[in-house]
């Protein structure tokens, strides 16, 4: 069993390879992101991706399978609050294998929470040639020598400090829901700060949560630890909120691809038969002056429970297409 006074700090682990194949990448896009670049066969006319690509989520959940299955899995863990950020620096294609590094970078234990350390790690993920393709900051709470196993249920943090969770209170996810009209097209110039919009109640699917649970998961190696089963792979709460915000938002705006997600918590765990909503909020939109055809839109999200807990928050960028 590792500890937190074991880790190195600074140093880079080989946590092996994971492959995309076209059929894992149009299930996990069926299921959590059925956006047309992610679906569909695309030509010359696509802005950003020569061919169909993998969801930056699939990208994200399948590199951390490999991290539970391989260093966290050895480790006292005691669950993961959130990640710090989620960039993909190019697409991922079919067929495609991808090697992932992880290197913890700061271990700290909060004066509040003595025997617990809040470690924070970059993963990493290279193509063959070398080229990186995709990079996330997550956070875990892994124990101390010094904590009592028998403890950690009590004693378990259970906030996401470091978060920028304050976007809540600004969101009603209690009221009648705010969508577009039916057949309307969003473009770029529709979507000004402040827009805000609260999705219709979604079920989480057993096919969805089982699917990715036996595709992603990993609590191997946990020693009895109270709370193993937070080892489990908690990038299926962005995705599920990724699912509500394609069918009630994203659908409606020509998007030509994702930027990236930063500051992430998630707070709640989701089970099969929760009814969830995501409340979203228009925060940033601003041409790119590299790409005059593109608009950036910067959201950030909030999801909750139909127990009215909230379970996931981020803030996500697309780029949109502007008129011409």
């Amino acid at each position: 069993m590792i500890f937190a006074e074991d880790l190195l700090i600074g140093s880079d682990i080989e946590c092996g390879t994971v492959r995309f194949d076209a059929g894992t990448m149009h299930r996990f896009a069926i299921f959590f992101d059925p956006q047309p670049f992610h679906l569909k066969k695309l030509g010359t006319h696509s802005p950003l991706f020569e061919a169909v690509s993998a969801s930056g989520l699939h990208v994200a959940a399948a590199t951390s399978a490999c991290v539970l299955n391989g260093t966290l899995g050895g480790m006292a863990c005691l669950g993961s609050p959130g990640a710090l950020e989620l960039r993909m620096h190019r697409p991922v294609y079919a067929n495609t294998t991808l090697r992932v590094v992880q290197r913890f970078t700061d271990s700290k234990v909060t004066e509040d929470r003595p025997g617990v350390a809040w470690v924070t790690d970059l993963r990493q993920a290279f193509a063959t040639d070398g080229s990186l393709i995709m990079s996330s900051r997550e956070v875990t709470w892994i124990a101390s020598r010094r904590l009592d196993p028998s403890m950690v249920v009590d004693k378990r943090p259970a906030d996401a400090a470091g978060h920028k969770t304050m976007m809540t209170d600004r969101l009603r996810i209690d009221g009648e829901a705010n969508l577009p009209a039916p057949g309307e097209v969003l473009s770029f110039e529709c979507l000004s700060p402040g827009a805000s919009f609260l999705s219709e109640w979604h079920q989480a699917e057993e096919a969805q949560v089982g699917w990715f649970q036996s595709n992603f998961d990993g609590v191997s190696g946990s020693g009895g630890w109270p709370l193993q089963r937070d080892l489990a792979n908690r990038w299926i709460t962005p995705a599920l909120m990724t699912r509500i915000m394609v069918d009630s938002l994203w659908s409606k705006c020509d998007i030509a691809g994702g930027g990236g997600l930063i500051d992430l918590a998630w707070p709640g765990t989701i089970a099969a038969g929760d009814r969830l909503r995501v409340a979203t909020l228009i925060v940033e939109a601003r041409p790119l002056r590299s790409r005059p055809d593109l608009g950036l839109i910067g959201a950030y999200a909030v999801c909750a429970n139909h127990r009215n807990e909230i379970v996931g928050n981020f803030k996500a960028t697309a780029f949109l297409k502007r008129r011409q």
